[in-house]
């Protein structure tokens, strides 16, 4: 793979944490479910965890990842995969009334394999697994398209 091609990948997943904190900052889950595929359980668990804070009147400001690292797994004209290493560097809960936030704690860091698919001219976040050991015994499944 080219560094074209990684810087690219990395673009994708900056623009789509963009697209996810704007969502979580104004409450607007319709935004945030567009950014996955239909059916993606990693959107649905992200969609109800809005909904929740939307229900108790808050709204996450700044919801910024700090990633430590990206490698570039799987690069197609439909298809990205990454490996990420990143945390929650930043959040804080504010009521929608207004009123004092609350910094919420830093996330530990994690490391995730990202799939992104092109769909209909926009790149959505299909999956989200754990990161493999470094075993054979690891496997992933199907992601054709």
């Amino acid at each position: 793979m080219t560094i074209t091609e990684a810087a690219s990948a990395v673009s994708v997943l900056r623009d789509w944490d963009r697209a996810r904190s704007a969502a979580w900052s104004s409450g607007d889950v319709r935004a945030l479910r567009r950014i996955y595929q239909p059916g993606a359980r990693v959107g649905a668990h992200d969609v109800a965890m809005l909904r929740r804070w939307v229900e108790r009147g808050l709204r996450v400001r700044r919801l910024t990842m700090q990633v430590l690292s990206v490698e570039l797994r799987v690069r197609t004209d439909r298809r990205i995969v990454l490996d990420v290493t990143d945390r929650l560097a930043d959040a804080i809960a504010v009521p929608v009334g207004g009123g004092h936030g609350r910094v919420l704690p830093r996330d530990g860091l994690t490391t995730r394999r990202l799939v992104f698919r092109l769909d209909d001219g926009s790149w959505r976040m299909a999956a989200a697994y754990a990161r493999p050991l470094a075993t054979t015994a690891v496997t992933w499944g199907s992601e054709n398209s």
